[in-house]
């Protein structure tokens, strides 16, 4: 499977791929193995910065849209 139809599949399964980040992003400027440029990534993607900061920006684009909250 290609990085294309990888991106389909998980596209039709409702994940979002628009942006990917690859071990290169890390690699082209430091100097990291492929596991260390990963766990990089990882501890990023996964900080409670980013994960804070896209909830944010979905709720500011939902507002924007105008679309109604659930209740919950």
């Amino acid at each position: 499977m290609t990085t294309i139809e990888a991106k389909m599949l998980l596209r039709a399964e409702g994940y979002a791929v628009a942006t990917l980040w690859h071990i290169s992003d890390v690699q082209d400027d430091y100097q990291a193995t492929d596991e260390e440029a990963m766990t990089i990534l990882d501890e990023v993607l996964r900080s409670e910065c980013v994960i804070s900061e896209t909830f944010g920006m979905i709720y500011n684009e939902a507002e924007r849209m105008n679309f109604k909250k659930k209740d919950l």
